[in-house]
């Protein structure tokens, strides 16, 4: 039994392939718009590039944003917290005060329903001063 060579090229009967040369222009035209295609295929691969860039400037933005963000609510939060401790030392002196002036007077001072809700509102008022809330 008589084994082919592997390359169709040897085998008995087959024709030898020719190589084919590179394709080379024929016309200056063919030229150009090789040129052409070649500047268009950078242009792609540049503004590809570009978008890639502007993805991640982008993304770089947006991770700031958001670190600032926290960074915002967290001195928030201590603002507020600072804020609601001003206004307790500020109503308990007040309380203080008014207790003193009471006992000054003669006897605990006591206070009506219509008192309470005057004070109630004065708190109220005094509260969103403080922090900036509405009434």
């Amino acid at each position: 039994m008589q084994r082919h060579p592997r390359r169709r090229s040897s085998w008995p009967g087959c024709p030898q392939r020719k190589k084919v040369p590179e394709r080379v222009p024929e016309t200056l035209a063919e030229e150009s718009v090789d040129r052409a295609i070649n500047r268009v295929l950078a242009a792609e691969r540049d503004a590809r590039l570009a978008v890639e860039g502007c993805r991640r400037q982008a993304q770089e933005i947006i991770e700031a944003a958001r670190f600032r963000a926290r960074r915002i609510d967290d001195q928030v939060g201590h603002r507020v917290a600072a804020v609601h401790a001003r206004a307790d030392l500020t109503v308990g002196r007040a309380v203080a005060a008014l207790r003193a002036e009471g006992h000054a007077l003669g006897g605990e001072a006591l206070l009506d329903e219509a008192d309470l809700v005057r004070l109630e509102r004065a708190l109220l008022r005094l509260t969103a001063e403080m922090i900036g809330t509405p009434e």
